[in-house]
């Protein structure tokens, strides 16, 4: 599953794993959820808690977090 955020904040955290837990069981065991970021308020305690649920994160501005997620999506 993916999802597109434009600005990530803890509240917004909560809410996206609030909706994925709603349909993960209705997902094969393997699914992941990725999350599409453009810009991030409050971010190591945002991002903890998507990382805290395992959420695959690709920050837009960051060159590194793209280069993961393009090999991660190419699996």
């Amino acid at each position: 599953l993916i999802k597109v955020i434009n600005n990530l904040n803890p509240q917004y955290a909560k809410s996206t794993l609030f909706e994925w837990e709603d349909v993960k069981e209705t997902r094969p065991n393997n699914s992941i959820l990725y999350t599409f970021v453009n810009t991030i308020s409050n971010k190591n305690d945002s991002l903890n808690i998507l990382n805290n649920y395992n959420v695959k994160t690709f920050i837009w501005n960051d060159n590194n977090s793209k280069q993961t997620t393009i090999h991660d999506l190419k699996i």
